[in-house]
């Protein structure tokens, strides 16, 4: 049940404390499309799910919200009174839905029904994308601008509520309370330093610097609707004109290091991220990666909250980038993913290909073939390959990242020259890395057969080799394909439809 859930009011305030006098809230809300309420009433219905051999996962329909919390049965301390007085336990998540309407995001009950904008405020969609993450109650959850928080509160002044949720009760504390004091006790956040500090902790958060969206390559909505209708023999034209197309967005500042220093073997995992809008919950898998090769990955687009998803995943894993365009996707995806947006617009509209390293990289370069036939998701750009070069050991490495390139392969031959080489990516042919000189992981003589990868679900690898690493390096070994899934309180979620490929190295 992959539903995407965003930090909503109280909370998302929560999340952004920063030491001023500001609203304070005791209770974890979130913000999810209504066209999930049938899964979620669903699950309601039939008494909620069972996530561990003694937890429950419950949720009940309340007001203008479904309440949602863990329960276990053998507990003999939990609270009681709540349950019975009102049907659910504490502590709770409030779910408030959404719908999109007419490029507004407007907050509407289980039923469906419209909040009213004099109680709640409409949100305009270019004001609350792209979304982005925040440090809250222990983890990172993702919720919108700051600036939506400051439409609905008054940041000025530190007020504690009427209502306590813990007992469920009303309490009469005051109109306002003391903020220094409670910066003793409860986390208020040093921008300065990308820290939370209390007088017992200090935890650090995402720092907002990692949520800027500044692509190289800038078009408007305006003439994206112009090249949608524009006749196939305009197509290579217009994309021969594109700005900066083919210049890769390197960031070497988020890692200290000019050189990798690796211990044993090197450590490379090619992931297609299916626009990478499950970037946060598939970095899980990619945590122990020295080099994580990525296809499909947005900048501005509707599908994956107009982020800048590559950028995001790189700051939260410590990690430099370089990303190149494949595509300037003019329409919004493929038709699930029409389904999903609800006609909204894309920011930038910008799909690629990218690698991430802990180690500095130089000499970046894209190879590019004609934009070739278009489809039912009109784009300009074409097919491509983005290399750099990093430093392992004291030894030049390549390191490149292609999606269903078909051609160019003397360019690419003559980039990586005598240097060791990690190329990952989707390939037409299981022959792509022999045409480049080198030789795949998953085809190769260290395995008794193919390693399927796409398209893969939690249940499945699939049909088709459709992702490989090629290398030139003679000492490594395959540590595994792995299912696009991760588990989380006997959950599984799906974070892209192609399976993870993972290769070790010796430098």
């Amino acid at each position: 049940m992959n539903i995407k859930m965003y930090l909503h009011a109280g909370s998302h305030l929560g999340a952004i404390v920063h030491g001023q006098n500001i609203p304070w809230d005791d209770d974890v809300d979130g913000f999810v499309t209504y066209e999930s309420i049938d899964k979620i009433a669903k699950m309601c219905d039939e008494g909620g799910i069972q996530v561990h051999p003694k937890v429950e996962l419950n949720c009940k329909v309340a007001f203008n919200a479904v309440k949602i919390w863990l329960d276990n049965p053998e507990d003999a301390n939990r609270n009681t009174y709540v349950f019975d007085t009102y049907g659910w336990r504490t502590p709770f998540v409030d779910l408030f839905f959404y719908k999109i309407i007419e490029n507004n995001l407007i907050e509407v009950d289980p039923m469906g029904g419209l909040t009213s904008p004099e109680i709640v405020p409409y949100y305009k969609i270019s004001d609350f994308f792209p979304t982005e993450p925040y440090y809250f109650g222990g983890i990172f959850a993702v919720g919108p601008p700051k600036h939506i928080a400051e439409q609905r509160y008054n940041l000025q002044k530190c007020k504690v509520g009427d209502w306590n949720h813990r007992v469920e009760d009303f309490f009469y504390y005051g109109d306002f309370i003391d903020c220094d004091k409670l910066k003793g006790v409860h986390p208020f956040v040093d921008y300065k330093t990308n820290m939370i500090v209390t007088t017992h902790n200090t935890q650090h958060i995402f720092p907002k610097v990692g949520t800027n969206v500044h692509p190289l390559t800038i078009t408007s909505i305006k003439e994206r609707d112009e090249w949608a209708i524009a006749p196939d023999s305009l197509t290579q034209n217009i994309t021969n004109h594109i700005p900066n197309l083919d210049k890769v967005e390197i960031d070497n500042a988020i890692s200290p290091y000019d050189e990798c220093t690796v211990k044993g073997h090197l450590k490379v995992v090619e992931y297609n991220a299916h626009s990478g809008r499950w970037w946060q919950e598939g970095a899980s898998l990619l945590m122990d990666a020295d080099i994580i090769i990525l296809n499909e990955i947005d900048i501005g687009m509707a599908r994956s909250d107009q982020q800048h998803t590559t950028r995001l995943l790189a700051h939260f894993l410590g990690m430099n980038y370089a990303w190149g365009i494949e595509f300037i996707e003019v329409t919004k995806g493929n038709k699930k993913e029409r389904e999903y947006t609800k006609g909204l617009p894309n920011f930038h509209g910008l799909t690629g290909n990218a690698f991430l390293t802990r180690c500095k990289i130089v000499d970046p370069i894209i190879y590019r073939v004609p934009v070739g036939k278009t489809s039912t998701e009109v784009r300009f750009g074409g097919r491509m390959g983005i290399f750099g070069r990093i430093v392992v050991n004291g030894k030049d490495v390549v390191v490149g990242s292609v999606n269903q390139l078909d051609g160019l392969f003397h360019e690419i031959k003559s980039y990586i020259g005598t240097y060791k080489s990690v190329i990952g990516g989707g390939q037409t042919t299981t022959t792509f890395c022999k045409d480049v000189g080198l030789t795949g992981v998953l085809v190769s003589n260290h395995n008794k057969q193919p390693r399927f990868t796409s398209p893969a679900s939690c249940n499945s690898f699939g049909t088709e080799v459709g992702d490989n690493i090629c290398s030139n390096i003679n000492d490594f070994r395959l540590v595994d394909v792995i299912k696009p899934c991760i588990t989380d309180y006997n959950i599984e979620m799906e974070v892209s439809d192609h399976a993870l490929t993972g290769a070790s190295f010796k430098i």
